[in-house]
Parts: structure tokens; sequence; C-alpha cells
């Protein structure tokens, strides 16, 4: 195995400034994103996504979230399980 120096600069040894810069690119991304999300849907005069979609979309995110806890679980207990062996 490769040794942890071999990976590059660690986020404790990482400046402010960078990690900055790097949020800000992301949150800049999302607001013009977002703006033109808006722009488009007010141009047409209809709904981005119907009701019955957001229900839908709210059903997968959930779905989605218990999936990850029981996936966590398991791996924990498998983990465990493993280093009790």
């Amino acid at each position: 195995m490769s040794s942890p120096s071999s990976y590059g600069r660690s986020l404790e040894s990482t400046p402010t400034w960078a990690v900055a810069v790097v949020v800000f690119v992301l949150v800049a991304i999302s607001l013009v994103i977002e703006q033109i999300i808006h722009h488009v849907g007010s141009g047409r005069g209809v709904q981005f996504v119907s009701a019955y979609g957001i229900h839908q979309l709210h059903i997968f995110i959930f779905v989605l979230a218990i999936s990850h806890i029981l996936y966590c679980l398991v791996t924990l207990g498998l983990g465990r399980l493993k280093v009790n062996n």
C-alpha cells in the first residue's frame, strides 16, 4: 500500500482560501443553474414539475435514504463481525 503522503495534501493542511474558492465556485454554479431553470420555467408559463412529479420524487428520495441507511448498517455489522472474529 502507498503511504498517505502519496495522495497529496490533506484537508487539514489545505489553505482556507483554497477551500473557500472551491465552495464559492460550487455555490455560484448552483445559483446560475437555478436562475436558468427559473427563466425557462417562467418563459413557457407552465410548471417545471407537476405536483404528482414532486410526490414521486419525494417517494424516490425517501426510498433512497432508507436504502442508504440499511446499507450502512449492514456494512457496519459486517465490519464489526470481521473485527470480532
